[in-house]
């Protein structure tokens, strides 16, 4: 280990001899074979100390950051320096920053030891992610969108060692001063203020003017539509406003207004030619003579690919649908109207229902309802599967259900 640590370059112009080993080991060759019957046993031994994890634990760094928290009465900086301060020899020690660009190097063609990376990795993360948990637990503080306390994490280890690789290249650069205020304003950067939803975009914001409007986009109503989509899409639909909508668009407000007075028409305006097209193909199913069964799978696929390819917009339908009604009672009632899946089912289950092919649990608005919702629920919890395998779920749920046999009578 010494040897490969120390002196990595003798290994790749001589190779690793055992015999160098036994003689710095100071041990017999009995008692070397003994303990590595093999060259490879005694390889895998060698990356197995390399891969060894530190003796830092959850508990430990959560307990450290608190002390450091209470003795700087919670000053954000204070804090950030002293733990900068505590474990920057730790983690610029040449030994084990060496140790783990090995572990990099053998991981590249070797499986077992590429997995001990990524559980050192995602050790480190937990340790890190404890540390921001410790030191804003009294805060009430949020992170800005799209970070999360897993991404956060993320970014600091690879902060840390970013720094840790010019350390041993160029030690006299790094300083605790500059890791210090490196993470505080990475830190400064990723967090918002409680209940604010801010956007990771804010940050920059205020040193960019706000887009020149005395040019408008030629078509005002795609320039709109796609900048809501993307407000939604980085920010959801509540801390999405219609004035940040406007400057991504380069629209001025009272225009943007004109066109949609309100959030909810701005999804009725994205979404109601989609409602269409889904209506007309249900139409031309019900021509083509396909039973209905095959309509409502076919409807199905169709609203899991609009889903994939509408996201931004089918959340926001989804959130505004299902908030307090009271807030925004007009607007919602139309869009309930302007956006109503359910309807374009609804007649087909009807007469699947007439015909003694689908149950009669409920009348067919209602189960078009549920069949809609469950269709949407699953499209959005499963969002990393393709339209098709969500689809097929569903369908093979519904249709059915879930008893392998026919139930036994009590």
């Amino acid at each position: 280990m010494r040897a490969l640590v120390e002196h990595p370059e003798q290994i790749l112009l001589r190779g690793f001899r055992s015999e160098e080993v036994i003689n710095a080991a100071g041990v017999s060759q009995a008692t070397f074979y003994r303990r590595f019957a093999t060259k490879n046993a005694f390889l895998l031994a060698v990356l197995d100390e390399i891969q060894a994890p530190a003796d830092c634990t959850v508990e430990a760094v959560r307990h450290t950051v608190a002390e450091q928290v209470a003795e700087h009465a919670n000053a954000g900086r204070a804090v950030v320096r002293a733990l900068a301060e505590q474990y920057f020899d730790v983690l610029t020690d040449r030994t084990t920053l060496t140790k783990n660009l090995l572990t990099h190097l053998f991981a590249t063609g070797d499986p077992r030891t590429a997995r001990a990376v990524a559980s050192h990795f995602r050790r480190r993360d937990e340790l890190a992610v404890a540390s921001v948990d410790v030191a804003f637990a009294r805060s009430g503080a949020s992170l800005r969108a799209p970070f999360t306390t897993r991404s956060l994490a993320v970014a600091l280890t690879a902060l840390v060692d970013g720094f840790r690789l010019r350390t041993d290249g160029d030690p006299s650069t790094v300083t605790t001063n500059l890791v210090t205020d490196t993470i505080v304003a990475l830190l400064n950067g990723a967090i918002a203020k409680p209940d604010r939803h801010e956007h990771i975009d804010d940050v920059l914001t205020a040193y960019y003017p706000t887009a020149d409007t005395a040019v408008l986009p030629r078509d005002l109503r795609a320039a709109i539509l796609g900048a809501a989509r993307e407000e939604f899409s980085a920010r959801g639909y509540f801390a999405a406003s219609m004035q940040a909508i406007g400057e991504r668009a380069g629209v001025p407000i009272g225009t943007v207004r004109t066109l949609f007075p309100n959030k909810p028409h701005l999804i009725i305006g994205a979404l109601s030619k989609h409602v269409t097209e889904l209506a007309e193909a249900v139409a031309d199913d019900v021509k083509l003579g396909r039973d209905e069964l095959t309509i409502l799978g076919n409807h199905l696929l169709r609203l899991a690919q609009l889903t994939a390819s509408e996201t931004a917009f089918m959340d926001a339908l989804l959130v505004a649908l299902a908030h307090d009604a009271r807030g925004e009672p007009d607007g919602l009632l139309s869009l309930r109207e302007k956006v109503d899946l359910p309807a374009v089912i609804a007649p087909v289950i009807a007469t699947a229902q007439a015909k003694g092919v689908l149950a009669e649990l409920a009348p067919p608005d209602e189960l078009a309802a549920t069949i809609t919702n469950i269709q949407l629920h699953r499209c959005f919890t499963r969002r990393g599967n393709p339209p098709e395998e969500n689809t097929a779920f569903i369908v093979d749920l519904l249709l059915h259900g879930l008893l392998r046999d026919s139930p036994t009578p009590r």
